[in-house]
């Protein structure tokens, strides 16, 4: 077998079979780099790179679901109301979050999904926006920066609630937050040693007023300390004794 023949044998892979050579890199290779002169031209214009093609298919049953029924593109012909689709989006919307994953109305055997049939829905006003032929139903405009406005309230409620009720989700899941009837922890016994820490007996008490009176005693300045940071209402009259750092 000649060279050549070795070269064009159905067992021997091409070169750009596994998308690559030591001297042909791949996209993603760190030598990689598109040195066609098309590439220059063609990273400056709109291409599909940023979208998701199985979606895009996906809505292209969609479209042929009721390009079937009334006929393929009639949206550019016979102008369409914004309105019309906008609450057909809701609709779509609403039943996908009401837990509804597929439209019944698709065809027997044809699974459009909810948000597909609603993004169809916007593709068939924008399209008709652009050749020019829809109509504008819409109600009156809101005044300008309204929906912005109303971040502030979400502001408030968030700073008025800062331990929000958990939102109920689907199948008896629970989100985020603090659920209503738990049973709260059991507080925990303190210590003995935690006890007397927080809470000093009343001979503890005396015996730190006793150093005070006395400037001499070696234990003053560190009961000048612990009463000036003490606010056991206990200790009365503790705040004119604190003598601390004067």
């Amino acid at each position: 077998m000649s060279s050549e023949s070795a070269a064009l044998s159905p067992t021997t892979p091409p070169p750009h079979a596994s998308g690559g050579t030591a001297g042909n890199p791949k996209p993603g290779d760190a030598q990689w780099k598109d040195n066609n002169p098309k590439a220059a031209f063609g990273a400056a214009k709109v291409g599909i790179d940023y979208l998701s093609l199985p979606v895009l298919f996906e809505q292209a049953i969609g479209m042929m679901a009721g390009g079937y029924k009334y006929g393929a593109h009639n949206y550019l012909e016979a102008p369409p109301s914004v309105m019309t689709y906008v609450a057909a989006l809701f609709r779509h919307v609403g039943a996908f979050v009401g837990g509804e994953e597929f439209d019944p109305h698709a065809g027997e055997g044809v699974q459009v999904h909810h948000l597909v049939a609603g993004m169809n829905c916007l593709h068939v006003i924008r399209a008709a926006m652009i050749h020019g032929k829809f109509v504008d139903d819409r109600p009156p405009k809101m005044p300008p920066g309204f929906i912005d406005s109303l971040s502030a309230s979400v502001v408030a409620l968030q700073r008025n609630n800062p331990d929000p009720v958990a939102r109920y989700l689907a199948d008896g899941k629970r989100g985020p937050g603090r659920i209503i009837g738990e049973t709260p922890p059991a507080p925990r016994r303190l210590s003995p040693a935690e006890e007397a820490a927080l809470f000093p007996s009343h001979d503890q008490v005396s015996r730190e007023r006793d150093a005070l009176e006395d400037r001499t005693h070696p234990e003053a300045l560190d009961a000048r300390v612990r009463l000036c940071c003490d606010t056991d209402p206990r200790i009365e009259g503790h705040s004119p004794l604190c003598t601390f750092g004067k």
